[in-house]
């Protein structure tokens, strides 16, 4: 009986219980969640959602614009200039180049019939400035064009170029005595006098000191077959050396191209 000595061998069997559960399991479960988890969740929700947030909003389109211009280009120097018409109406159209350096709107509205204005658009403030009006003091003519001696509204009589008073047209655009209907001579801002003159079915304009060599020349429209919508706008071809006298230039095409229709007025002018 005094052999009993049982509680040794059970001893041992308790200390490798202890340790596996212990050590083993606290170290896989503290890893894993708390280091890698929260990295990938931060990166990915703070920095691509501000990005689209702090991009540029577009500029605001400018107020002003019957046409929307882009940035001019400054006008060509030593060759011609093409001013196209976008309309064959001498009463409502616009007279530009391809870049809207040079840009003329024309525009009689429907609720004052009688007055035209021109104006020209400035490259710098991209505004249009007012150069010149026309007026008619209403009335009907008789048409020397037509057969039977029709009647047909009467032309503008009097202009008006940049701030100036109103004058008659025939003041600024002189008839020559004894020239055929078209031939009319201004003077221009530069101070030398120009005319219009038709010559092999084409409207010129030359300057008194060099009468060989047109400074300006009016190109009509082309049609498709004669009839159809245009295959050419009609347009201006210019020389750089008229270029200072560009506003009177202008006035006194519209005024000589209608007198040479010989529409003064009408719905298709």
């Amino acid at each position: 009986m005094t052999q009993t000595a049982s509680p040794a061998p059970m001893s041992p069997m308790a200390e490798p219980m202890a340790a596996p559960m212990s050590a083993p399991m606290s170290a896989p479960m503290s890893s894993p969640m708390s280091s890698p988890m929260p990295a990938p969740m931060s990166a990915p929700m703070s920095a691509p959602m501000q990005a689209p947030m702090q991009a540029p909003m577009p500029a605001p389109a400018p107020a002003f614009s019957p046409v929307m211009f882009s940035t001019a280009a400054p006008v060509p120097s030593g060759k011609a200039m093409r001013l196209s018409l976008t309309t064959t109406s001498l009463n409502n159209c616009v007279i530009s180049n391809d870049s809207d350096a040079v840009f003329f709107e024309i525009v009689t509205p429907s609720w004052e019939p009688n007055n035209t204005k021109i104006r020209r658009l400035d490259p710098n403030t991209r505004e249009l400035e007012l150069v010149a009006e026309l007026e008619r003091s209403g009335g009907m003519e008789k048409d020397g064009m037509t057969m039977g001696g029709g009647m047909k509204k009467k032309g503008p009589d009097a202009v008006r170029l940049r701030g100036e008073q109103f004058r008659p047209v025939t003041e600024f655009l002189k008839a020559e005595d004894g020239a055929g209907k078209i031939n009319s001579v201004f003077r221009g801002k530069d101070g030398k006098q120009y005319r219009w003159q038709e010559k092999k079915r084409q409207l010129q304009l030359i300057r008194q000191d060099e009468p060989d060599k047109p400074v300006a020349t009016f190109h009509r429209e082309r049609r498709y077959f004669f009839v159809l919508r245009m295959s050419r706008q009609p347009y201006l071809e210019i020389q750089p050396g008229c270029m200072e006298t560009l506003d009177s230039l202008i006035v006194s095409f519209l005024l000589v191209e209608r007198k040479r229709r010989g529409l003064f007025g009408s719905k298709d002018d």
